[in-house]
Parts: C-alpha cells; structure tokens; sequence
C-alpha cells in the first residue's frame, strides 16, 4: 500500500457538499477499519488549508470527529489536536486533520478519477 499519498486525488478532493458524513479508517494488516465517524468539508484549493492556525500537511484534510467507535479511543492521531490532543477519544467534537487515503465518504458510490483508496473493511 502506497504510504505517500500526496500526490494522488481522492473523493474528499472533489467534494462540493459542505459537512459531508464519512468515516475515519485506519490501515490495520491488507485492510482498513473504521475507528470513527464524522464530516469533512469541501477543500477549496484557491486557499492555503490550516487548522487551528497551522497549515494542513499535503495528503491530510480537517475532518470533525463525531463519534469513536467503542475501543479505538487511544488511537494515537498523527498530528496532535490544536489543544495537545493525542489521541481519537480526546477529540469528539473538534476538527483534526486525518489522511484522505483513510477517509471514507457514506452515500458514495463512485470514486473520481485516479482514485487510489485502499478498500475498506469496517470492523
């Protein structure tokens, strides 16, 4: 599986709808699971992307996390929340930044093109 992603578009690239349901995944073995729930907001790439004042590395988009699925509270998040957050179960209610190759956009049924998303496995 492909780890650097920045270069690659995903459905959340083309997203026009504001505060869109997806589910946040994460890699576990040849699959993914999802961990949490949440919406994610159109990008608008005529603007630099920042959250809580920091800009949004390539392949990360700002996402808030909605509800975390019950044991997945102490998945450790790769870029800390904008109060020195952690971890996923520190952060219900907020906007953190998650990788798009891990986000999965519900009532979806095509990807656009060069999609490259592994397929997920909800467990």
């Amino acid at each position: 599986m492909r780890q650097d992603n920045v270069g690659l578009r995903f459905l959340v690239d083309g997203m026009t709808a504001s505060l869109t349901s997806c589910e946040l995944h994460i890699p576990e073995g040849n699959v993914t699971i999802k961990v949490a729930t949440g919406v994610v907001s159109p990008i608008d790439p005529m603007k630099t992307l920042r959250i809580h004042t920091v800009i949004i590395p390539p392949g990360y988009v700002s996402v808030s996390v909605d509800r975390v699925v019950k044991g997945h509270e102490n998945v450790p998040l790769d870029i800390g929340g904008g109060d020195g957050e952690k971890t996923l179960g520190e952060v219900k209610k907020t906007f953190i930044c998650w990788k798009k190759w891990y986000i999965i956009i519900l009532g979806a049924s095509s990807l656009p093109p060069l999609q490259q998303q592994p397929s997920p496995r909800c467990g």
